[in-house]
This record gives C-alpha cells, structure tokens and sequence, in this order.
C-alpha cells in the first residue's frame, strides 16, 4: 500500500465528506449529531464523558500521527488514539468518529518502515512500525508488540467496516486497506511463533538487541503476545481464517495458564515460566496487564478460554488494588503504590501513571469494576492532562460500557 494510494485515499475521503456535509448524508447513513446526542439511548454520565473527549481530541490527535515511532509514540500515542476512536464510535454510532480514525490512521501508518525506506538491525524494510529507543545501541528493532499494538485498532476497524454494510464507501475503503496492511505486518512474524501443547507464543529473536535478549529465540513477556492475540483476535472477526483464531486461542490459554488465585482475584507475573530463572518475577503491572485483559476479555465473552467466574475474578484483581488515597496500586498484587513518570511521546511530555490505564479493564464489562472506573474518572475530570491518548482511550471505553449496567446519571 503506497504513500500516493493512501493520500489519494484522504482526498477521496474529504471530498467525500464535504459532500456529505452539504446533503447530510453520506451512502444512506445519516448520522446524529453532537447536540442529538440526547435523544439517543446513551446516559446523562456518559454524555458527559463524551463531551469532556470531544474538547481533548483535538489537542491529542494531531500530534501523535505527525509523528514517526522512533521513540514509540505511534505504538504507545498513536495506537491508544485509534483504539479510543473505536470506542467513541461503538458508544456512539456517529461516523464522524470513523472518519477522524481514517485521518489519522492514514498518517500512521505511511509510518511504517517500508513506506519510509527504512531498515532493522538486520537490513529488513517491511511493513511495521520499528523503533530505535528500546534497543541496545539505539539500533533500529521491530518488536512484535510495537507492530501488534498499531495493528489493532487497523483490523478492529476492518471488522466494523464489514459488520456495518450501510456505512459509507469510504469507510469500506479504507477498512480493506488496513486489512491488507495488517494481513502483511503479521505475516512477518510467522518465522517466531511456536505451538506449546495446547498454547502458542512468539519468540524474541535470537541475538535481538536488547539487554533482556539471548543467543537463541527467547520467549517475550507475557503482555507483548497478548498485545499479538489481539491481532489474530480481530483478523478471525474480519476474515474468519481459522488460523488466526487458533492462534488467538493459544495466546490466550497460555496468558491464562499463568494467571494464580490471590484472595478473591489473580495475580501474574510480567515474564512468562520460562523466563522466570532469567529475569525477576515481580507482578505484572496493571497499565501492560491491559493487554492480557484485553485479550482474555475479548475471548471470554465468545465463550473460549475465560469463564465468567474467571472474569469476576479479573475485574475483582482490580478493584482489590484500589489505593484509599486516589487511583489503584501499580500491580496487580497491589504492593506498589503508584507513581507518576514523565514519559515523552507524541511530541509532548506526558505526566503518566498507571492508573491511566485502569479504565481499559472496563472490557471485562463487569458492573462493580465499571461502578470503580466511572468515579475514578468523575474524581480527575478537572485535572490536567487528558490530552494523553492513553487517558482518551480510558474515557471512550469507560462511556461504552456505562449504558450497559446502569441508566442513572
């Protein structure tokens, strides 16, 4: 897929919306407005949170797609980004979130490493978003994860492009496009994967530079396969190949396999068993177990590998870490009091915690966990920062998911 092809896509696209603006309609969709917003089924609340995101989304997106991902930010800016548009667009049904996902998506991904005509640490220039700061020697690597995490959101939107025949063409364009590319992101890591019995995961090369690598493949944490499940996960939805459902299911049996009862939730480590004489077992924290409940969430509520006890469970891991004193406790042990770090994406200087990422545990669509996140957000509504992707997404999600359990303001 070209950089011409894509930019003749955002013309069409805009030419398209123009036109749709002029005759309020496009392609037999008519879609409601902000101010329409209530007359539809959404609550007060999360009318409320809708429009705190639509004042912040202008001073997110820009700058998190004009971006490459040198320094990570398409993978941890951009990505969270496209995932909060999908959100704001499944609360909603308003296609102008759509077309804001195809702005910036279109950015992101004439990103990749082979619309730009770069190279990794071993010469390759293919489809993905590679990286120079997790990397010894600040050599250019292509971590899965960086690629999966971008990868998505794409295919996500594939999936609703096709569940949703009477959006406009455009949008069907541009889903076929993401699906192409992302067909060709995965493809690439093929030659990493191995079957564990009943379980699957992918391997960090062998010699990979970085600090945590080895002379032969080695296996990755457990978050980064998640982030890669996911992946499968929406290809299965957009295509139904089978074989990216088997190895959604392997991914999620083998994050599952190493989820262990701590009082009425789980706990689990950052590294998987075979990593644990190399590296710490320290627990992992709740901002990259966002991943692996995300993925476990998603295969539960179709019926595989989750049970809804198992679920109960997840969302009880995170509201047993509620620290009295504001957010949750940084692990999922609840041992570590949370902390803010400066983490520099998307051209700015993001004061983030992990708490930021609680409200992405709103998928496991369990009522209490739901209850917990919606104060956690009303409580920080007035505060800085909400122009991090990572706090948009958290938002969108949460708005998602509070229609389903209560009708109250």
């Amino acid at each position: 897929m070209s950089i011409t092809l894509r930019n003749s896509r955002q013309f069409r696209f805009l030419t398209v919306c123009t036109l749709a603006a002029v005759f309020s309609a496009c392609a037999g969709v008519t879609e409601p407005r902000p101010k329409d917003r209530e007359a539809t089924s959404l609550a007060p609340r999360a009318l409320m949170w809708l429009e705190h995101f639509d004042r912040q989304l202008d001073r997110a997106a820009p700058a998190c797609a004009d971006r490459s991902n040198d320094d990570g930010s398409l993978s941890w800016g951009g990505s969270y980004l496209l995932l909060a548009l999908l959100e704001a667009w499944s609360a909603t049904r308003e296609v102008r979130y759509l077309d804001r996902f195809i702005l910036e998506a279109d950015k992101i991904t004439a990103w990749s490493d082979r619309s730009r005509g770069v190279e990794d640490w071993l010469g390759r220039s293919t489809d993905g978003w590679s990286s120079t700061r997790y990397s010894s020697g600040n050599l250019r690597a292509k971590w899965i994860v960086l690629d999966a995490v971008v990868a998505e959101p794409l295919a996500a939107f594939a999936v609703e492009s096709r569940a949703n025949p009477k959006l406009p063409n455009r949008i069907a364009s541009a889903g076929q496009a993401y699906l192409d590319l992302v067909k060709s992101v995965v493809s690439g890591w093929n030659s990493t994967w191995i079957d564990i019995g009943e379980e699957g995961a992918y391997l960090m090369e062998a010699n990979f530079p970085s600090s945590v690598s080895d002379t032969i493949a080695s296996h990755l944490p457990l978050n980064q396969i998640a982030a890669a499940g996911l992946v499968h996960w929406e290809l299965w939805r957009a295509t139904g190949d089978r074989s990216h459902l088997d190895r959604a299911l392997r991914i999620g049996r083998r994050v599952r396999s190493h989820l262990v009862p701590r009082e009425n939730g789980w706990t689990w480590t950052y590294w998987g068993r075979e990593s644990w004489e190399r590296f710490n077992t320290s627990p992992e924290d709740i901002s990259h177990a966002a991943l692996s409940v995300r993925l476990l969430a998603k295969l539960g509520g179709e019926g595989h590998v989750l049970s809804n006890s198992d679920r109960r469970r997840l969302a009880q891991t995170l509201i047993s870490i509620k620290d009295p004193a504001g957010g949750f406790y940084r692990d999922v042990n609840g041992t570590s009091r949370d902390f803010v770090t400066l983490d520099p994406k998307c051209g700015a200087m993001y004061p983030r915690t992990y708490s930021d990422a609680a409200p992405h545990w709103s998928v496991l669509q369990d009522s209490l966990l739901t209850i917990e996140l919606a104060s956690f957000i009303d409580a920080r509504l007035d505060a800085t920062g909400w122009q991090d992707p990572v706090r948009l997404l958290g938002l969108a999600a949460v708005a998602r998911a509070w229609p389903r359990i209560s009708a109250a303001p």
